[in-house]
């Protein structure tokens, strides 16, 4: 599959079979992570790899649905045979930017690995998702967490029970300007 089909294709999956996902899947979909681009290089990502039920159960129950902190965990993470949380160093990021590291582009930065593991995961045969409805102070806890830590977002992994089904969304002709927003539509 070239990659213009893979990156039309992807699609979130919220059920998994129990087929086991291998450890060098695994190690090439972080090594795709953090071959993402960051700003001034600074790869400020963490993954953390769980595999362990009772270490998933602890993340689960962080976890809360249709970003509604009173709607209940996203139980059909508990399919997926893998989760890789990706977690932010903000002293990194603090570093070398300040407060604007810490406020945006951690955030950015952190994406960018996501959709390159997002990406891998489809390449390789497997499903993922992006997760970020999670109270990041307990998810934070559950991964065990050093303060300068903050968890940014979830991805399962494993082979789709079910097929994920592309959503309805604007055109890109709808959401693309030229020289300036505003000023006609798009054109090819």
């Amino acid at each position: 599959m070239d990659f213009f089909e893979l990156a039309a294709g992807r699609r979130s999956v919220r059920a998994y079979l129990d087929t086991p996902v291998t450890e060098e899947q695994v190690q090439r979909i972080l090594a795709c992570g953090h071959g993402a681009p960051s700003g001034g290089n600074l790869k400020e990502w963490r993954f953390i790899v769980i595999r362990d039920p009772e270490q998933k159960r602890r993340v689960i129950d962080a976890t809360y649905s249709r970003n509604n902190e009173s709607n209940p965990p996203q139980e059909w993470l508990a399919e997926a045979p893998v989760l890789i949380a990706v977690a932010a160093d903000l002293s990194v990021a603090a570093g070398r930017y300040g407060r604007h590291g810490i406020d945006s582009l951690v955030y950015l930065d952190c994406a960018c690995a996501v959709q390159n593991m997002l990406l891998a995961a489809c390449s390789l045969g497997l499903s993922s998702c992006f997760v970020s409805g999670f109270r990041e102070h307990q998810m934070g806890e559950a991964l065990g967490l050093p303060p300068e830590l903050e968890a940014v977002a979830l991805l399962p992994l494993g082979y789709a029970k079910v097929p994920g089904v592309k959503r309805p969304g604007a055109p890109v002709e709808d959401v693309t300007f030229f020289e300036r927003y505003g000023e006609g539509p798009a054109a090819p």
